[in-house]
């Protein structure tokens, strides 16, 4: 695996204040029963409205100033929000994977992305045994969505995902926390199970066992993999005012009948389009 861009979360936690709390209570029409220990909440969400400020160095999107390969563009983003000491979300990292079952069912979660490159693409991990591990098994296109909402900026990305070689896993297995290991090595994820006291059993035995052998004993399980999801299509996305939103995208060009995900390939094409908001 090439070199691939580490991400380490940049993260500052916030609490609600009072002010904070009357803020959304204006946006809120509605009643609130607690009577029988059951919250009855109805909210008239059409009163929730955003103002798009500008509060990045570029207000507009223009052609002209977007990097020609669209990993380039990802990176300039990415490194943009990473800098921002008061964010108001935990994780810039995360992102949400979009999944379609064998039926054409599509299902989302988010993950939180580990990696990324020209080469290798976008790296994430998780269990190969869970809802997405079956459906990405059975149909390898997927997409991905980073929203930064401090900014006003989402990236869309779609692309094929692949099981990459378990060395990989190996080697982020023992960089993550002992705490992160424990969990994953405890969770047949996706799988049903009687109650919490069942998680929290299995939790225990594990927290043992690593006292007994040390960390070591925390393997990490065969269906734990790491996956990359290699891009033929990047969608930039900025707020603007009035919703005249700027929407710059590229897509990966077919030569000689080969999609290629490598920006530093002569060989490999990507084109450029501004669409409507």
């Amino acid at each position: 695996m090439g070199t691939v861009t580490k991400i380490n979360k940049i993260v500052k936690q916030r609490s609600l204040n009072e002010e904070d709390y009357l803020q959304l209570d204006k946006g809120f029409k509605g009643s609130f029963d607690n009577s029988d220990s059951k919250q009855k909440i109805i909210l008239n969400t059409k009163s929730l409205r955003k103002c798009y400020e500008k509060k990045v160095d570029e207000p507009f999107l223009l052609e002209s100033n977007m990097k020609k390969c669209p990993f380039d563009q990802f990176d300039v983003w990415f490194r943009n929000i990473c800098k921002i000491e008061d964010l108001t979300h935990n994780e810039v990292n995360a992102f949400a994977l979009s999944t379609v079952s064998s039926d054409s069912k599509p299902s989302c979660r988010m993950l939180l992305l580990k990696g990324y490159n020209a080469d290798e693409g976008f790296v994430f991990f998780t269990h190969s045994l869970s809802k997405k591990g079956y459906e990405l098994a059975l149909n390898k296109n997927a997409s991905m969505l980073f929203y930064w909402p401090k900014v006003d900026r989402q990236i869309r990305i779609e692309g094929i995902v692949n099981i990459l070689d378990s060395k990989i896993a190996d080697e982020y297995w023992i960089q993550r926390p002992i705490g992160s290991r424990i969990g994953s090595k405890l969770s047949e994820q996706s799988s049903t199970i009687p109650n919490r006291e069942y998680l929290e059993e299995k939790q225990y035995k594990l927290e043992l066992l690593l006292k007994r052998e040390g960390e070591g004993a925390i393997t990490r399980p065969t269906d734990w993999l790491g996956y990359s999801l290699k891009p033929n299509y990047f969608e930039f996305w900025q707020g603007q005012g009035n919703r005249v939103h700027d929407r710059i995208v590229y897509e990966l060009m077919k030569i000689n009948n080969e999609n290629t995900q490598n920006c530093a390939k002569e060989f490999n094409k990507w084109k450029m389009l501004r669409l409507a908001p």
